[in-house]
């Protein structure tokens, strides 16, 4: 599947390339990423949505329970960005750091690897909608 989509998009072998720098983010699934994600969408969080990574909460009166993720969208979706949440975490020194940080406030494993794919799609977004370069200064802030 990689090689149609190389091929039979060749104006986007330039976003592909840049995507592909982010940490986790295979060439693969680089093209897959920008191949189904619509550059046209408002903001990031609409990519977030689409890939069923937002949080849910239910309440009803007073009684509030736990927030969940969607998984409105592809699952094959969440599970790749899952994965490279993962691989940005092991092989990305800020990365790392940015795990390590949401485990210290508490985070379980699958929440921070959460917290993290929806990163990465925020900074896929900024680089394909607004065509800013790969920064790893800014990638992976932590807040205070």
């Amino acid at each position: 599947m990689e090689s149609y989509l190389l091929e039979n998009q060749p104006d986007r072998q330039e976003t592909i390339a840049c995507v592909n720098e982010v940490p986790g983010i295979t060439r693969r699934n680089a093209a897959l990423f920008t191949f189904v994600l619509d550059p046209q969408a408002t903001s990031s969080k609409s990519w977030i949505a689409y890939c069923g990574l937002d949080v849910a909460i239910k309440e009803s009166g007073t009684w509030r329970g736990h927030g969940k993720i969607t998984k409105r969208g592809p699952a094959w979706m969440r599970k790749r960005l899952i994965q490279a949440a993962w691989g940005a975490a092991m092989t990305c020194s800020q990365g790392r750091l940015y795990y390590d940080a949401l485990k210290a406030k508490g985070r379980k494993h699958k929440e921070a690897l959460v917290i993290i794919a929806k990163k990465l799609l925020s900074i896929m977004y900024t680089l394909i909608v607004h065509q800013k370069k790969f920064d790893y200064s800014k990638a992976f802030q932590i807040a205070a």
